[in-house]
């Protein structure tokens, strides 16, 4: 007896459809929302971006942008490069576009990260959308430029390299 999308018969756990158009509708719909609420999440954060003045530290990183270099008393230099994108404007939108790109530019390589262990494509844009946006440390590093963007991008970047070295490439 078909309950809603679920099939299921007296005694048995849920499962998925076994009628193909079935299932491939509901992996549409669930890519449509991902995608979706991918877009609504990036305008939130361009708002808030674009309404938020700069926090002290930020201010401070963004004045090293005005003078790059390959580093800094107390870090890297990473986090002046992204905010160096923005150099000459006053806009705190501006001075955050690198680290809100870098954030973006995330979400598709956690996604291929979970791939590489198995995960189907649309499962893994939806949990990589979970991964980026789905707790207040996430949805903060993308609305504030901070050391924690680049190195949560380089991090995950890693993290794919090794996922291909230990499940593809014998040689690494």
């Amino acid at each position: 007896m078909a309950d809603g999308i679920w099939s299921r018969s007296s005694g048995e756990q849920a499962r998925w459809p076994e009628d193909d158009s079935t299932a491939s509708s509901l992996r549409a719909a669930w890519t449509r929302a991902a995608w979706l609420s991918a877009g609504g999440l990036i305008v939130l954060r361009l708002i808030i971006i674009a309404v938020m003045p700069l926090v002290t530290d930020e201010a401070y990183y963004w004045s090293w942008a005005q003078w790059p270099d390959w580093g800094y008393f107390d870090h890297p230099p990473m986090v002046s490069w992204l905010a160096s994108l923005g150099r000459g404007h006053t806009e705190p939108i501006l001075a955050r576009c690198g680290a809100l790109l870098l954030t973006l530019a995330a979400w598709p390589l956690a996604s291929k990260t979970l791939r590489e262990f198995g995960v189907s494509a649309a499962t893994g844009r939806v949990q990589g959308l979970v991964l980026m946006f789905g707790s207040l440390y996430a949805f903060g590093a993308g609305a504030l430029l901070t050391p924690d963007v680049a190195l949560q991008f380089f991090w995950l970047l890693v993290l794919h390299e090794a996922a291909i070295a230990l499940t593809r490439d014998e040689r690494r």
